[in-house]
């Protein structure tokens, strides 16, 4: 089992700063989230919005945990978000798949770009530490001009929340299929980001 000690180690880092962990929205899973994200999030904070990326998250989010497989329904609404914003502009961030922990020869990264058709990131750091690698993507490769037109989705606080807090980027927390860990220092990590964080998170 992966351990993630950069994820480890950053949350502790948000003792001090607990509202790094909070998301700007919440849906249950990848296919309850609208089409008109930019809409729905100018709503949320009366004002403009200006989503030109999404970062996504693989394991839980749109494939089981450790499993390469997108059902139907979930390729369904990552090929309309594809359409809606460009196949480039949908980058795939995972700490399985493409991380130089898990996945040092990118072999696996490469099968699941070839087959689904989305770039996924080759990153030398753990989520929420390799903000500066995902930047480095949407500045080579894409019309994002700034953090603030980044959207992170995943379902995970402490890691795909917070790197996008980090970066001044939004975020969309799934709710729905998160699991956890049996081990101790995990279980507490979870306890504390989806029982005592959302209490001051009013689902919109």
């Amino acid at each position: 089992m992966l351990v993630n000690w950069e994820g480890i180690r950053a949350f502790f880092q948000t003792v001090k700063r607990p509202r790094i962990l909070l998301p700007h929205a919440k849906f249950p899973s990848f296919t309850d989230i609208p089409i008109g994200i930019n809409s729905h999030l100018s709503r949320l904070y009366s004002g403009p919005v200006d989503i030109r990326g999404i970062v996504l998250d693989k394991d839980d989010c749109i494939t089981l945990p450790d499993d390469n497989e997108i059902p139907k329904r979930n390729l369904e609404k990552l090929r309309e978000l594809q359409k809606q914003f460009g196949k480039s502009n949908i980058l795939l961030v995972s700490n399985s798949i493409g991380s130089k922990k898990q996945d040092p020869t990118g072999e696996e990264a490469a099968q699941f770009e070839a087959r689904w058709e989305i770039p996924v990131l080759r990153h030398s750091k753990l989520k929420p530490l390799c903000e500066q690698e995902v930047w480095n993507y949407f500045q080579k490769s894409t019309k994002v001009e700034r953090p603030a037109q980044l959207l992170f989705i995943g379902d995970r606080l402490l890691t795909d929340s917070t790197m996008a807090n980090r970066m001044g980027a939004w975020s969309l927390w799934l709710h729905v299929g998160v699991q956890t860990s049996s081990g101790w220092v995990i279980s507490l990590i979870y306890f504390y980001t989806t029982t005592m964080l959302t209490r001051e998170f009013v689902c919109r």
